[in-house]
């Protein structure tokens, strides 16, 4: 039987089976106003089907969802597209990269109809490489840069972004609050830091996320 863990402030709290995932009630003792998830972790049954229950269910928490689509695995499209249409129903911050979505619809519609339709009920973040990110909510539209990097190793970016941008909303007190509330202008800048964060990465051969000083370095110099 697979097991979950929950990081609170850096602490891991393991152990967590389907069967016995946290009540609201014991989220809010151990503070967590943020869920993060995606991946395999919600592409495969029935696993997946417990926590979209599970999440739905929860009070007063951002649920962050980094689609991260592994076509190589032999997944279906059109199952694929359902699944995470679903999951975007119930979710605040969507992250997606802009090939996610081209496989997702296979080619049949525009990556930003796609993502502004998904914005009429989350922010939802569309990465596009050296292409930088576009940030689409409700109505609006922005396009956050990039810089030009020697890319070494893709592997740990996504999760180095979502990472990054999720504790900069810790620091700034949006999570578990209202998003919109966020000024664009320091939304831009959130997202930018977490794509230079991203960037840094995959400069790096393997996983390897830059640190708080790792970052502040390159950010210097920009």
């Amino acid at each position: 039987m697979p097991t979950y863990s929950f990081y609170v402030n850096g602490t891991a709290d393991w152990g967590w089976t389907p069967d016995e995932l946290p009540t609201n009630a014991q989220l809010a003792q151990m503070g967590v106003n943020c869920i993060q998830f995606g991946c395999l972790t919600m592409a495969m049954e029935p696993g997946n089907l417990v926590i979209e229950e599970w999440a739905k269910a929860t009070e007063g928490i951002t649920i962050s969802h980094d689609i991260n689509i592994r076509a190589a695995l032999g997944f279906d499209p059109d199952k694929e597209r359902t699944r995470v249409e679903r999951v975007n129903a119930f979710s605040h911050i969507v992250k997606a990269s802009d090939e996610d979505i081209e496989w997702l619809y296979q080619g049949k519609r525009q990556v930003d109809d796609v993502a502004a339709e998904w914005a009429k009920t989350a922010l939802v973040l569309i990465t596009r490489g050296a292409d930088g990110v576009s940030i689409f909510q409700g109505e609006n539209r922005w396009d956050v840069p990039s810089r030009k990097i020697n890319v070494v190793d893709t592997v740990g970016a996504g999760d180095t972004f979502c990472a990054n941008l999720l504790g900069q909303l810790q620091d700034a007190g949006y999570l578990g609050a209202d998003l919109t509330t966020i000024p664009s202008e320091d939304l831009k800048h959130f997202v930018y830091v977490a794509g230079i964060a991203a960037s840094i990465t995959c400069e790096r051969a393997g996983c390897e996320p830059p640190t708080q000083d790792d970052l502040a370095a390159v950010l210097a110099t920009l």
